[in-house]
């Protein structure tokens, strides 16, 4: 039977191996439902598999890696996605957040699902406006109060959210 140091290792391996499947896959996307099905698919596999390790790194402080995004840059809307996106009229705006939070609930869910679930099945998805504005909205939809989050915002991948008691 592995210790809890080997099954670690080999749960570390076989999370940076996902997780360059998961990269691999969104560079592919053609933004199709089904892709967007695929790519969540691999999200929740290694949500399963950090849900597994984590009794391990409880228990070995020393073992939990620093936060994945410490070395990375913020994501920026392109110049033609500013454009875009400064279309947008107000009630259009209001009514994506409205959207946004009805795809949420009182649970923590990864903002990269609401926003994935929001561009396949929401009519105000436009073409042109990329997932990192839907993920800035749900930020400030976490700065006006209606949403608590764990994680870090600026990185839809690495961050839950919940409704407020405010926003239910």
């Amino acid at each position: 039977m592995p210790s809890d140091l080997t099954l670690n290792a080999l749960l570390v391996d076989a999370l940076e191996k996902l997780d360059l499947a998961l990269n691999e896959a969104l560079n592919l996307s053609q933004n199709s439902s089904e892709d967007f099905y695929h790519i969540g698919t691999l999200g929740r596999s290694i949500g399963l598999i950090r849900e597994f390790q984590s009794p391990i790194l409880e228990k070995y402080p020393e073992l939990k890696p620093p936060p994945p995004w410490q070395d990375w840059s913020l994501p920026e809307l392109t110049h033609e996605e500013i454009e875009n996106v400064s279309e947008i009229t107000n009630e259009e705006l209001e009514a994506i957040d409205l959207a946004l939070l009805s795809y949420s609930n009182h649970q923590f869910q990864k903002v990269a699902r609401i926003v994935g679930v929001f561009m396949t099945e929401s009519k105000l998805h436009k073409a042109g406006i990329p997932d990192i504005f839907y993920s800035q909205r749900i930020e400030a939809l976490c700065g006006k109060g209606l949403f608590e989050f764990k994680g870090n915002l600026k990185f839809m991948r690495y961050c839950e959210v919940r409704l407020t008691q405010t926003a239910m």
